[in-house]
């Protein structure tokens, strides 16, 4: 609607400039792709539009990492954060996790029953939250991924 009403080669580019960055924000980085590529001939936008064009297809072009491999690989404590590139969470995750265990079969082996059961708790509780930190590792990477291309075409997108 607001492009109908634009006539000038002054506001149509901002506008379907700003058409793209909304597609982008709803990740359809196909159509941003198509509102940047619709402003390239102009030859005061040529620049802007190519490399807001570029950021979209990097956007269509992203690996996600999946949650639920992650959670699954977090099997072995710490991988699933090593997996989404956390890697001295993973160490931090392993080393605590495995401490945790020594700690526990040490008591259960001297036959400190309390205390076999206290860490075996701690570590079993710290476990699932190693599992559960690595699923949203997953998560908070590939929103962050998208989010960066994002904050990119709207500093480009500003004339």
């Amino acid at each position: 609607m607001a492009l109908a009403s634009c006539k000038d080669t002054f506001c149509k580019p901002k506008i379907v400039s700003l058409d793209g960055l909304l597609h982008a924000k709803k990740y359809d980085w196909e159509s941003a792709k198509q509102s940047y590529q619709s402003i390239a001939d102009l030859n005061d936008y040529k620049k802007i539009s190519s490399v807001n064009f570029q950021l979209s297809d990097k956007g269509l072009q992203l690996k996600d990492k999946s949650p639920k491999l992650a959670g699954i690989i977090s099997i072995i404590p710490g991988a699933g954060y090593a997996y989404t590139g956390h890697k001295q969470t993973a160490v931090s995750a392993f080393i605590v996790n495995g401490l945790l265990a020594y700690a526990t079969y040490s008591s259960f082996r001297n036959k400190n029953y309390g205390m076999g059961i206290l860490t075996g708790v701690f570590n079993f509780s710290f476990y699932l939250g190693n599992i559960y930190g690595a699923t949203k590792s997953a998560k908070r990477y590939n929103e962050q991924q998208r989010k960066s291309i994002i904050n990119k075409l709207i500093f480009n997108t500003q004339f």
